[in-house]
């Protein structure tokens, strides 16, 4: 499997290095610039970075002026990611029972449902895959959804919102299929 290439353009060198220590562990290729203008000239010329991770407060160029064109062609990238019908069902159902849960207040609402949903085309394009699985989804409740929940305890706790999420998950009956296109 290729490693993913990640751009960091951090000015704080202690950040950058931090950062960038935690994704080759997790098998990433990083590099890394602390000037804007930098980073700018490097995607000029090479634009093979699957992810980039920006500080809007660098010298040179801040990470929003950096790149607005590939940000617009990922944000279109991440929509044409495949999600198949199962899996939409599967997003609803785990949203169902949110606000089905008898420790709830209130569950996720439709934008809630929307994010879970993006998200999981966005993980499965930074993974490599045009189409989403039920892990995808899995992997992304939780950080996707915790803090929309209002529990009729512990409200606003996010260990007692990941526990009810991590109880959803194992009770929604995951779809077994071929997700891809």
């Amino acid at each position: 499997m290729a490693k993913n290439r990640v751009l960091i353009v951090e000015d704080e060198i202690a950040i950058a290095k931090m950062i960038a220590m935690n994704l080759k562990v997790a098998g990433y290729d990083i590099v890394m610039f602390q000037d804007g203008k930098e980073a700018a000239e490097s995607l000029e010329s090479d634009h093979a970075y699957d992810m980039a991770l920006l500080d809007i407060m660098v010298p040179g160029m801040d990470g929003l002026e950096l790149l607005p064109a590939d940000l617009l062609n990922i944000q279109q990238q991440v929509t044409e990611v495949y999600l198949h019908n199962d899996l939409k069902n599967y997003i609803v159902s785990i949203i169902q029972a949110t606000r089905h849960h008898e420790q709830i207040a209130l569950g996720i609402n439709p934008r809630g449902t929307l994010c879970l949903m993006r998200c999981s085309q966005a993980y499965a394009l930074i993974h490599g895959r045009d189409y989403v699985t039920p892990e995808d989804i899995q992997a992304l409740v939780k950080p996707c959804l915790c803090h929309r929940l209002l529990s009729f305890q512990n409200s606003g706790s996010q260990t007692f919102a990941a526990s009810i999420l991590d109880e959803i998950v194992r009770n929604v009956s995951v779809p077994i299929e071929n997700f891809e296109r």
